[in-house]
């Protein structure tokens, strides 16, 4: 099966395996003091979720987290209603619509979802994410040459929005394998204000044992997208995947905040503190991560905390 049959099979529901619908019978939570708890699908469809979407009804940045959360967990179907009302009280167009058009591909409601993203760019400034979300529809729709042309013009308008990124690339390996794919990433590398397929790039050249050269193209990106957490977070699990954890503080350490660039990093920031005896920096960061209060994070907190203090 191909990536285009893969994808298609996934908002038809042709192949319940990749359905991401197709969950288990329960939903995650968690409590406040990071205990995971196990609800059934079926109470939270019927009980917790509406609740949760009646209470933010009129609050469209509240809204839009409950929705994501509902897809996040297989729930579709059930949030195209809140969804609606999110277009309809949302300022930020682009992520309304988008979602919009992904509740109903999900549904196989394939002309609603082609209707929705196309008037959603239309009237939206940021246009990327639902021209590549409606690459998927025709996807769907058995339109592939026309996919592709739709998938290109999302990446042209931002070639860092990662999901546009890694399906384009995943298309050239299967084409050609890996040097299609290293090509892929260069071509995206080439367009404007692209910096993450340079991700990907260093990667390579870590890979390669080109040291000098990976660094080379981590100091370019970090000149422009210094703010970004994905690139932060890509940069120092590579570098420490590849045994160069002294590298992360040369590179990042002087720019990284915890605030600014997300858990993701600040994980990878505070293992390369333990890893390198780092204790008071290591504590200093632990501390910030601490503020976020994520309660299902807790035991990744209590884990960093013994290692550190055992230093």
């Amino acid at each position: 099966m191909g990536l285009f049959d893969k994808i298609k099979s996934v908002f038809t529901g042709t192949n319940s395996d990749e359905n991401p619908s197709n969950k288990g019978q329960f939903v995650k939570s968690f409590t406040d003091k990071g205990e995971q708890v196990l609800i059934p699908r079926s109470e939270w469809r019927n009980r917790v979720l509406p609740d949760q979407l009646k209470n933010v009804w009129n609050d469209p940045e509240a809204l839009y987290g409950a929705i994501v959360m509902a897809m996040q967990d297989g729930f579709f179907a059930e949030i195209i209603e809140a969804t609606k009302r999110l277009v309809e009280i949302d300022k930020i167009t682009d992520r309304s619509y988008n979602v919009l058009g992904l509740a109903y591909l999900h549904t196989n409601a394939l002309e609603e979802a082609e209707q929705t993203l196309e008037k959603g760019i239309s009237v939206s400034d940021y246009k990327a994410v639902m021209t590549t979300n409606l690459a998927k529809v025709y996807v769907a729709q058995g339109q592939e040459q026309k996919a592709m042309q739709t998938l290109w013009s999302a990446i042209q308008l931002d070639p860092n929005q990662d999901n546009g990124l890694d399906w384009f690339t995943v298309l050239e390996y299967e084409k050609g394998g890996e040097p299609a794919r290293l090509a892929s990433y260069k071509k995206v590398a080439a367009l404007p204000n692209s910096w993450r397929a340079k991700l990907y790039i260093a990667r390579h050249h870590l890979e390669q044992k080109q040291f000098d050269t990976a660094k080379q193209i981590y100091h370019d990106i970090l000149s422009t997208a210094s703010n970004e957490p994905d690139a932060i977070w890509v940069i120092t699990g590579d570098l420490g995947l590849n045994n160069r954890v002294e590298d992360i503080f040369e590179l990042v350490a002087p720019i990284f905040s915890v605030d600014k660039h997300g858990i993701n990093g600040t994980i990878n920031m505070i293992q390369a503190c333990i890893a390198t005896k780092r204790k008071g920096e290591g504590l200093r960061l632990l501390d910030d991560f601490k503020k976020l209060q994520r309660y299902d994070l807790l035991h990744i907190t209590n884990d960093f905390e013994s290692k550190l203090n055992k230093l």
